[in-house]
């Protein structure tokens, strides 16, 4: 028997309304992984997670179900949830097992024919949403290749077609991306605020829906933006650059960067450089899942610099690093923070 260690064990919950598509994502997932050598469907009661004789019966699951498989070293246990208003008990206690990401399915397709190329079927794909939770991240490869971490308070949604025609991706806060070279199949990054398009390069973007800047900082490669919040020229990005978009304005201007400590956190670290403190706030507040008040506004003009190891260092020993420059104090009250 193969024996994993923990950090290489995964436990992803699938999540949707009754006969939305998750057994069929979960089959599609343990034949592509070659956790079977066989497509099982639905109607023929064949399927590896829906068993029983009366979810066969019902041509749904009304129980969760555990698929283990393995992708790239790793053993992910895929959580086959029955439809989220039909059993919320089943539903909530697979979400309390999780500790990386959730699928959520929202529309019913035939996720066999996407497996197997066809591409008449593409405009009934389903959406997929990969979310990090609070004080977490997350790694995925996408159907095309494309590497993405996910930082905490994240989530992408993609088309359960990706590749078929498009890669476009939504983001909601912070991912960084080594994206496969398709140059005939762009690859488009879309928050509310920026459009990032590439065709094969290394970069992180940045654009969490209550921060004041959108920033992406390149890598590797180029790739052009487009502002979303106000009508500009098309800007492009060469290596070690970064564009910073004010929301506030909708101004958007390209500076020089350090790009590696953009990335200090897909390797665990908090990289604060010269930040005002309700940046810090924020970013504590995603990594240690608390919540931080700030109690006066003259606090909020403070900069600092600091660089913490999250795995080794907890948010005690991040508050007294920052209480040492004498510019704040801290009290803390179970998982609520304030700062003085």
């Amino acid at each position: 028997m193969k024996v994993y260690r923990t950090d290489e064990i995964r436990n992803v919950v699938l999540l949707g309304h009754g006969g939305s598509g998750k057994t069929s994502l979960a089959e599609a997932m343990a034949y592509v992984s070659g956790a079977t050598n066989r497509m099982g469907k639905i109607t023929d009661g064949n399927t590896i997670s829906d068993f029983d004789k009366e979810e066969q019966k019902r041509e749904f699951s009304i129980s969760t179900s555990l698929i283990p498989i393995e992708w790239e070293k790793a053993k992910i246990n895929i959580l086959d949830t029955p439809g989220y208003f039909d059993f919320v008990g089943e539903v909530e206690e697979a979400v309390s097992a999780a500790d990386a990401a959730v699928i959520v399915v929202l529309f019913s397709v035939s996720y066999f024919s996407y497996w197997r190329g066809g591409i008449s079927i593409k405009e009934v794909f389903s959406d997929i949403i990969v979310e990090a939770p609070l004080g977490s991240r997350t790694k995925l490869t996408l159907p095309d290749g494309t590497l993405v971490w996910l930082n905490a308070g994240s989530r992408i949604t993609y088309s359960q077609g990706f590749g078929v025609g498009n890669r476009k991706i939504e983001l909601i806060g912070e991912g960084y991306f080594e994206v496969k070279r398709n140059e005939e199949v762009p690859f488009l990054v879309k928050t509310n605020s920026l459009l990032v398009k590439v065709l094969g390069t290394k970069f992180n973007f940045r654009d969490y829906p209550d921060d004041a800047e959108a920033i992406v900082s390149l890598s590797e490669g180029k790739v052009a933006l487009n502002n979303l919040l106000k009508k500009e020229k098309e800007a492009f990005l060469l290596p070690n650059e970064r564009v910073v978009l004010n929301k506030k304005d909708g101004r958007m201007h390209v500076e020089y960067s350090t790009v590696s400590n953009a990335l200090q956190w897909t390797n665990g670290y908090l990289f604060f450089d010269e930040e005002l403190l309700p940046d810090v706030v924020k970013e504590l507040e995603r990594s240690y899942n608390v919540k931080i008040q700030i109690a006066s506004d003259t606090l909020n003009t403070f900069r600092f610099y600091g660089n913490f190891v999250h795995r080794e260092q907890n948010i005690q020993e991040v508050l007294e690093a920052l209480s040492a420059t004498r510019k704040i104090h801290y009290i803390i009250e179970g998982h609520n923070i304030t700062l003085y």
